[in-house]
């Protein structure tokens, strides 16, 4: 009870009204990344479609230190997410 008191005291309307816009574009630009209309995709999307491909290609041919390298790159990378579907 105290946090909300503490909350309405900071954020007057207008404040609380930025902020809502604010979370709602972040939210409508993260899913419209991720959705891109047909015919233009997002970087993105064009991403996952060529790590697969270069997965793909990985697993058939001998491994080098290059393709190890890359694979520790994505490992710690924030880009690199697969999602399960």
């Amino acid at each position: 009870m105290y946090a909300l008191s503490a909350l309405t005291k900071t954020f007057d309307l207008w404040n609380l009204a930025a902020f809502l816009w604010l979370i709602g574009c972040w939210f409508w630009v993260s899913w419209r990344t991720e959705h891109p209309p047909k015919g233009k995709p997002s970087v993105s999307v064009l991403m996952k479609t060529l790590r697969r491909e270069w997965m793909r290609q990985f697993v058939e041919r001998d491994p080098r230190i290059f393709d190890g390298n890359i694979l520790s790159n994505l490992r710690e990378s924030t880009a690199f997410s697969p999602r399960r579907r």
